[in-house]
């Protein structure tokens, strides 16, 4: 990167990490807190009459991706609606906290990234296996020509392995070039202009963050998806 600094370069020190690891580990110990205090003040003034903004937001996101979850998953894919939300929100604060003057995103990092996709990797055959049983997700692994069963098998199995890649370097890419760009365009517009343009990019901003976010949680709903078979039986 050069001169080029992007981000914050204070990080609480911890045992067996560099510093740049500090500085991706302490930026996202920020984010789970602040979602697990926002969560804590939503939780407590839960309204039935009268709900609050704050709210009224996470009803509508929950029964938006409770919605997906339950067209590509199948009736029961609500069950598995907390992983979902959970992805969706820490992504997005995470992508968030990097347009905080002094933070940068932890999703800007491939560990962090790589540690969200290895979940996904994990949950879906165990998706699958609670959808269909053992039995039958081997058989769906498998393919429906019986003499192609190996070759399919393998290569489903490839499939899987790349999956977490694909989701490590998507959400790396998109939130890492962002804050470079933004980070490029402040520098020459304060060379021209004498004044930061941060504020007329901020929505381009916001609306990537919340692209990336769902993106996040889709992906991972459509892999549940495709592991319980629910295309097949319907």
């Amino acid at each position: 990167m050069g001169e080029l600094q992007v981000g914050l370069e204070f990080g609480i020190p911890f045992p067996g990490l560099t510093e740049q690891d500090s500085v991706i580990f302490t930026n996202t110990l920020v984010v789970m807190l602040v979602l697990f205090i926002l969560g804590f003040l939503i939780a407590r003034k839960l309204r039935l009459g009268k709900p609050s903004k704050p709210q009224l937001v996470m009803e509508m996101t929950v029964n938006w991706l409770g919605g997906l979850a339950r067209d590509i998953i199948g009736e029961g894919g609500t069950r598995y609606l907390p992983l979902i939300l959970t992805l969706f929100f820490f992504v997005l604060f995470a992508n968030l906290i990097g347009m905080v003057p002094g933070f940068i995103s932890p999703t800007s990092n491939l560990n962090t990234n790589f540690g969200l996709a290895l979940i996904v990797f994990i949950a879906t055959p165990f998706v699958g296996i609670r959808e269909i049983g053992l039995k039958a997700f081997l058989k769906h692994r498998a393919g429906p020509v019986t003499a192609l069963a190996p070759i399919m098998f393998i290569l489903e199995t490839i499939g899987e392995f790349s999956r977490p890649l694909s989701l490590t370097l998507r959400l790396f890419g998109n939130i890492r070039g962002e804050e470079i760009l933004v980070m490029m365009i402040n520098k020459i517009a304060t060379m021209i202009y004498y004044i930061p343009i941060t504020v007329i990019i901020l929505p381009l901003t916001l609306i990537t963050s919340l692209v990336q976010a769902f993106i996040f949680a889709l992906l991972p709903t459509i892999y549940f998806g495709g592991a319980s078979a629910w295309g097949e039986k319907h």
